[in-house]
């Protein structure tokens, strides 16, 4: 196949990125990197600034993004916690609920009515329907680190989280914790920001410093 590459001297948001989705509603690319959100029109084949936006006059650097059924964009960030970007209208908004518990949100798992969100202060598990944090929860209890990275949900029901101290199974009807660490087979305990995948039947993938970490 043929690669291209669309270069952008002047924009800064165009440089340093980290993250991109393509909008479902629109033609374009929605991308977060070290200096806020940037557009590439895929129809222009250009960049375009978004303006007077509050990553950008922050200095919040979005990690994730996740478009819901209703077109809403909602940013794992450093910095703001999670962002709510309703791109049709142009509005971006803080969800303070979620920011009171961490500023660092890292990756997100859509379950129904409920945000899974993997943050720098454990799980926090947020509705977006009621804009109101359901449970945080304290993986540090555990003599663990309560950095999480990214969290996917097993065909059992359960969720797995990735931390940088090993992985973490979680039973959402009473929020019991079980580590997985060195002792019970991992190779590496260190993993990273939204590195995660899921298989049709079931199987897991965490990636993090050491490799992809696999189980079904």
């Amino acid at each position: 196949k043929k690669l291209s590459f669309n270069p952008e001297s002047t924009l800064s948001t165009a440089k340093k990125l980290y993250s991109i989705h393509k909008l479902k509603k629109a033609d374009s690319l929605f991308i977060t990197g070290e200096d806020g959100p940037v557009l590439f029109s895929l129809k222009d084949q250009t960049w375009k600034p978004i303006e007077k936006n509050l990553m950008s006059a922050n200095g919040y650097i979005g990690r994730y993004i996740f478009e819901d059924a209703n077109n809403i964009i909602w940013i794992c960030t450093v910095g703001g916690g999670l962002i709510r970007y309703d791109y049709q209208k142009g509005v971006f908004r803080i969800i303070e609920s979620v920011r009171k518990f961490s500023i660092y949100a890292r990756h997100l798992y859509d379950d129904g009515n409920l945000f899974w969100i993997a943050s720098d202060n454990g799980v926090i598990v947020y509705n977006p329907d009621k804009d109101t944090v359901v449970k945080q929860i304290d993986l540090s209890a555990h003599n663990a680190s309560n950095v999480c990275y990214a969290i996917q949900k097993d065909k059992t029901g359960s969720f797995w989280v990735s931390s940088n101290t090993g992985l973490y199974k979680i039973n959402p009807a009473n929020y019991s914790i079980q580590n997985y660490d060195i002792g019970n087979g991992l190779s590496f305990l260190e993993f990273n920001t939204a590195c995660v995948a899921k298989e049709e039947d079931g199987r897991l993938y965490f990636g993090g410093v050491g490799g992809i970490t696999t189980f079904i």
